[in-house]
């Protein structure tokens, strides 16, 4: 049986969804962490897919210790190997993405094989918002 990966930790909480949000973000910077990336998956999912979702954001954060050692003995290009799903936004490691698919000569990278099968079944509607 395949298991499904675990992509973070949850909690239910007796607290207001953004004071929630509030409190996490002043605890990690407490702990010397930055919150480097916000991704609104509620409104990702409702604008890209028209799905309503619950309220869900993914909090991406860093601390200044861990950056040298992310980088360190890596080439420039290793270091930003990271790519954007164009269908949920999640940022991508290339070399660890669930799939890829080219269009007009540009080669796109997916966090599962939903956004990648979303993607191949009408490629202009998720590349419409992408800037590059």
């Amino acid at each position: 049986m395949k298991t499904k990966p675990q992509y973070g930790y949850s909690k239910t909480l007796d607290y207001a969804y953004e004071d929630v949000l509030v409190k996490v973000t002043e605890e990690l910077k407490k702990e010397g962490f930055g919150v480097i990336t916000e991704i609104d998956v509620k409104e990702t999912l409702k604008k890209k897919l028209g799905v309503d979702f619950k309220k869900y954001k993914i909090l991406g954060a860093s601390h200044p210790r861990d950056g040298e050692s992310m980088c360190e003995g890596r080439s420039e290009r290793e270091v930003i190997e990271m790519a954007k799903d164009p269908v949920c936004g999640m940022q991508v490691d290339e070399k660890k993405s669930a799939g890829s698919s080219r269009n007009k000569g540009r080669t796109y990278y997916f966090c599962s094989t939903s956004c990648k099968g979303q993607f191949e079944k009408d490629p202009e509607k998720f590349l419409k918002d992408t800037k590059k």
